[in-house]
């Protein structure tokens, strides 16, 4: 039987940097935890021994398959937080997303949402209109 956690326990049990890195690692997607953890499994990859071995304890060592949350909230705000970051440090839009990885609407959205100007005219990084 798979169970459905939620971030709030999973923090509980692990603390948020390891809850945050199972995330990373597994998010969306059912983990076995083990009633013992393995040095070399991929949950101990992700998170730590020390986390994993948690883990293990509050879902009671018996061997529990679950699913890990996606969290988007946090890594949405995450993401705004270091786009207002970065248009401070007078970065434009187009740089913002180039260096983040994401959509320059996505990056305009953000900036919107938090009232944020633009100094600097977007530009293209393919020679098209800005």
């Amino acid at each position: 039987m798979v169970e459905h956690v939620s971030m709030v326990e999973i923090c509980g049990a692990i603390g948020r940097e390891a809850a945050d890195a199972l995330v990373k690692a597994f998010g969306g997607q059912s983990v076995y935890v083990p009633g013992t953890v393995d040095e070399g499994s991929r949950l101990v990859t992700a998170i730590g021994l020390e986390a994993a071995r948690a883990l293990s304890d509050h879902f009671g060592n018996r061997g529990t398959t679950f699913v890990v949350p996606m969290n988007h909230g946090a890594r949405i705000s995450d993401r705004r937080r270091e786009i207002a970051e970065r248009s401070t440090r007078g970065e434009s839009i187009s740089q913002i997303a180039a260096a983040m990885g994401i959509h320059i609407r996505t990056v305009e959205k953000a900036r919107a949402r938090d009232r944020l100007t633009d100094a600097t005219p977007r530009t293209s990084t393919k020679g098209g209109r800005p």
